[in-house]
């Protein structure tokens, strides 16, 4: 097996399990901090200014990795009709004009488990399938592991008597997990972290269950990356709002390795909603994940929803016309945000508390209106 560096990029917290992939398979990784103004500086130069905004972090993460040391670079494209598929082919030509020389390593992000990516990790590294093997489990293992934990942040930062305090405690956690190498040291680091998280002592039941129910749909990067959604969840958590997400690298792994492995396979729930709006299975990228998580939040009962996409996605700009008709069936407020390097944190931070107000205002209307006798609510729980 080589003994090399390799870097890849960043999306939210998935930096965590491909940490551990790479390094249970013998390498080590130069891992770019974790998305910040400064991934930004020198891939604003080289990236075209109307491409997406992940592409412009991750360009950021690679010379990152590049500049301390890295060899090798670790990333994949997905098959279908968003930009994403070309980002392997760009991503490497702008960093070669640019001077750097690498390896590349190019992984079927669409088709996580194929004979295609094992066959790239045996060339690039001398890996055998029993390895491949191995190392994939503890990484799914982890994955879950982290999921697990964000999500208890996720329901504790609004509940807690000091929602700050989950912050405090994933900090520590991402700060440790940077130091620490191994599947056993970064799963008992998150072990502990989640029991940390849950010991955290919360304000009344009756205050709990006053708490609004707000779904995040959208691009996949965007509603995973705390950098590039400025930090939504921990702003909409402290304006006491609980938070259900949907896409993230947990889902994808779920939807791209795990279900493929089953004998018989069947239609995801967010294609099956979305039919009701759509007429086909795909619009490129997450498209029609967003309209049938749109839908399935809707059903549920949530107060609102929140669309979340970066400047010029247009699968998410074509998912964006169904939602007057979500809206009118069902009854539940969409709002849209769209983000770039260029948002401006007070505006979007203005237009998120505004959108929680008019959600306890409305729900203040329907709780009156129920008290008169009448029965003002026509959604489908």
């Amino acid at each position: 097996m080589k003994h090399e560096k390799v870097t890849f990029p960043h999306m939210g917290v998935s930096y965590i399990p491909v940490k551990v992939l790479l390094e249970s398979l013998g390498l080590s990784c130069v891992v770019p901090p974790v998305n910040n103004p400064r991934t930004l500086e020198k891939s604003l130069v080289q990236a075209p200014e109307f491409m997406c905004f992940p592409y412009k972090l991750i360009l950021g993460n690679l010379l990152y990795g590049l500049d301390h040391g890295a060899q090798t670079i670790v990333f994949g494209g997905s098959r279908g009709p968003c930009r994403q598929e070309y980002y392997n082919d760009v991503l490497q030509a702008a960093l070669r004009d640019m001077g750097y020389s690498f390896d590349y390593v190019n992984l079927n992000l669409s088709k996580l488990w194929t004979r295609e990516n094992y066959e790239a990790a045996r060339r690039a590294w001398g890996v055998n399938l029993r390895q491949v093997l191995k190392s994939l489990i503890l990484t799914v293992d982890v994955l879950f592991a982290v999921e697990a934990l964000y999500e208890c942040a996720r329901r504790k930062r609004c509940r807690a008597c000091d929602g700050s305090a989950v912050d405090v405690i994933l900090q520590h956690y991402t700060d440790a997990v940077g130091r620490a190498r191994g599947y056993a040291a970064v799963k008992g680091l998150t072990r502990q972290a989640r029991r940390d998280v849950q010991g955290l002592p919360e304000k009344d039941a009756k205050d709990a269950a006053d708490l609004l129910r707000v779904a995040i749909v959208g691009e996949i990067f965007v509603t995973s990356d705390a950098y590039a959604n400025l930090n939504i969840e921990r702003k909409l958590g402290r304006l006491g709002v609980d938070i259900t997400t949907y896409m993230g690298a947990a889902a994808w792994v779920r939807e791209h390795l795990l279900r493929k492995l089953m004998p018989f396979q069947k239609r995801e729930l967010a294609q099956e909603l979305a039919r009701e709006f759509w007429g086909v299975d795909d619009i490129g990228g997450h498209g029609v994940q967003t309209v049938g998580n749109s839908v399935l939040s809707s059903r549920r009962g949530f107060d609102g929803i929140i669309h979340l996409y970066p400047l010029t996605c247009m699968p998410e700009i074509a998912a964006q016309s169904a939602f007057g008709a979500i809206e009118e069936r069902y009854g539940v407020p969409i709002m849209t945000l769209v983000v770039d390097e260029m948002t401006g944190e007070a505006g979007f931070d203005t237009r998120l508390e505004a959108f929680v107000d008019m959600l306890a205002s409305r729900r203040r209307y329907w709780a009156t209106a129920r008290e008169r006798g009448e029965d003002p609510s026509k959604r489908q729980i």
